[in-house]
């Protein structure tokens, strides 16, 4: 019996046709098994050594590791709104701006972001993409009878269709800009048939949800092959985009016909049109979860190519380039080995006439026939082996250092220098990651995307509640704020990613230069131990307090004593101060303690006592200015 397929499975279709054309999930498979170390699968070696040196490893994972080695931060700010702006509403959005942005640094541990991105960068680097999908998941418990939060998880290159393969982006900085976009599971059976179920499906297209063994599209050789009978089928979730007419309610003032009345009427007033993005969820030939309004504006879909490449929205891998040079390095081992093996070892030459037969056993003697010409050292003799040119071993020295400069990954970048010279190793790790430059650009803009998937689910699935309780941790303590979602429709949010230094040469950098600033006294040693990164000493915040404390107090009793000689200096001046001059300064000593004082020390240290004592009455007093 033919059976009818959906929409979304004749587009799955097309794009596998167009993910065979380019070798995307032959190249995948090769560049994951190289990584893995696989390297001599399916060739015949005769029993002759099979080195692997992974290179290909040490390099990837390099480049992922330093691609992720600095701290980012998602900023919200209210658009159109400036800083210096102080009342009540422009305050109130710039508060909503800063609760999304701590919000998100509790998002980002809650959803574990850091161990995604390093998860998917391995991806994008095996595969040429790193994608990520987002989602509501209605079952989280929010805090306050509030259910449903943001959930994301990767989906490899191979499982990503968009409508257009010819346009890296999904989504730009305004709008959705891919026709559709098809992600594809692997599902339990009956998960799938309790979804269907639940959304209205028939016995009979409940029955045609059946297990396949459709894994050959899968990344990965382990991903090819499931438990017997698992049950799994594949689901496809098709998203499209869609302009939809904004509809709004407003009030307006009307004269009632009848009475003549101003009454109030409240009328959908059409404010125009917006992107919506819409969804469905799909076997080969059962819709599971018929078309439904995800009230996203933005596929909820982030992508990231490692290296880029003209009109190919999968990009190019990083280990694709590397293999050829990996299989070159496995065979110069592996004819060393060989030739070790055949000729590194010492040989034994004979008298045969004199010995019957020769053994290493260490536990036998070895008979001499015959007369004592020569003595027995003359019957048997170890014949030295030959030397491994040299010219070889430059070669493949040479050959396996190249090949990790081009990819930008040099001693100092691996850790594999002598740290004698903090400036040169800083120097050297800079120069090395340039290369990667672009790729960390990328990176941050995927980051970027995600925020910016995010803020699409605040502004439309935190609203669905009159208060939504955003989860504040800023690392001392935890807070749980309520804001008023009503006024979210009205605010326009920008996103900035803000990049901090993490890794250990940026650190290393960093306290040469607060070295020099405290040698130089630019800063003094509290201020030093702030700006020093954590874990450089241990009980940082307690040396801190103390010395603090300590300058505290030093600082009270310097300026008690600066006081106590302020003030039998100015007892001093008072019978030739003018009575307008005592009058103010009795006066700020009663209402502005801080005023008086700066009044005192200007009053000291610009009027010297009078070398003639005058008598200390009012018309005798030499005013002195």
């Amino acid at each position: 019996m033919d059976i009818e397929q959906t929409k979304a499975w004749q587009r799955y279709q097309k794009g596998l046709e167009y993910q065979s054309k380019i070798s995307l999930l032959s190249k995948t498979d090769k560049n994951e098994r190289f990584y893995s170390g696989d390297h001599w699968r399916g060739i015949k070696t005769n029993k002759h050594p099979t080195p692997i040196l992974n290179v290909t490893k040490r390099i990837v994972d390099w480049k992922c590791s330093q691609v992720m080695s600095d701290l980012l931060k998602m900023k919200f700010t209210a658009d159109w709104i400036s800083d210096t702006d102080n009342n009540p509403q422009s305050q109130m959005y710039r508060e909503i701006a800063r609760l999304f942005t701590e919000h998100t640094t509790t998002l980002w541990e809650k959803l574990k972001m850091d161990s995604m991105n390093e998860k998917g960068l391995n991806k994008a680097a095996l595969s040429g993409a790193m994608v990520s999908y987002w989602y509501w998941y209605d079952k989280i418990d929010a805090g306050d009878g509030q259910q449903g939060d943001i959930c994301g998880e990767l989906i490899n290159a191979s499982n990503f269709f968009p409508g257009d393969p010819n346009m890296p982006e999904i989504n730009n900085a305004y709008e959705p800009v891919q026709p559709y976009i098809i992600l594809s599971f692997r599902q339990q059976v009956e998960d799938v048939r309790r979804e269907a179920k639940k959304n209205g499906a028939t016995k009979e297209q409940l029955e045609l949800i059946a297990a396949d063994d459709e894994t050959k599209n899968e990344t990965g050789d382990m991903a090819k092959s499931e438990i017997e009978d698992s049950g799994k089928c594949t689901v496809l979730l098709h998203m499209w985009k869609e302009l939809v007419d904004v509809i709004e309610e407003e009030q307006q003032e009307v004269i009632d016909p009848v009475t003549g009345e101003t009454v109030i009427q409240t009328i959908k007033v059409n404010k125009g049109q917006e992107w919506k993005i819409f969804a469905e969820k799909c076997t080969q030939s059962v819709v599971v979860r018929p078309k439904w309004d995800t009230g996203l504006h933005r596929y909820p879909v982030a992508i990231m190519n490692w290296y880029e490449r003209e009109g190919s929205a999968y990009g190019e891998a990083e280990a694709t380039s590397l293999i050829p040079n990996q299989i070159m390095i496995n065979q110069q081992a592996a004819i060393l080995a060989l030739w070790i093996k055949i000729h590194g070892y010492p040989k034994v030459l004979y008298d045969k006439s004199r010995i019957n037969q020769w053994t290493n056993d260490i536990t036998t003697a070895i008979p001499v026939n015959g007369p004592n010409d020569g003595g027995v050292g003359s019957a048997a003799v170890y014949m030295q082996p030959a030397q491994i040119p040299t010219v070889v071993m430059n070669f493949m020295e040479w050959f396996i250092q190249t090949t990790k400069d081009m990819a930008g990954a040099n001693e100092s970048a691996l850790g594999e220098a002598n740290p004698i010279n903090t400036s040169a190793i800083i120097v050297n790790s800079k120069n090395a990651v340039v290369p990667l430059a672009a790729i960390k650009r990328r990176f941050y803009q995927y980051v970027e995307d995600v925020g910016l998937i995010w803020l699409d689910f605040f502004m439309s699935k935190y609203t669905d509640y009159p208060t939504r309780i955003m989860q504040i941790n800023n690392g001392k303590e935890q807070q749980f704020v309520p804001i008023d979602t009503s006024v979210l429709k009205n605010i326009k949010f920008k996103l900035k990613i803000e990049v901090g230094p993490a890794n250990i040469w940026n650190e290393a950098a960093a306290i040469q230069s607060l070295d020099k600033l405290l040698q130089m006294q630019l800063i003094n040693f509290v201020e030093y131990l702030k700006r020093l990164p954590d874990g450089v000493i241990p009980d940082k915040e307690a040396l801190i307090e103390a010395r603090e404390g300590a300058e505290a107090q030093q600082r009270a009793q310097e300026q008690q004593l600066m006081q106590q000689l302020m003030g039998e200096k100015l007892n001093a001046l008072m019978p030739y101060l003018p009575k307008d001059t005592v009058n103010n300064l009795r006066m700020l000593a009663r209402n502005d303690p801080a005023a008086f004082e700066q009044q005192v020390r200007q009053i000291v240290a610009q009027t010297p006592l009078p070398q003639n004592q005058a008598r200390p009455y009012a018309d005798n007093v030499q005013e002195v200015i």
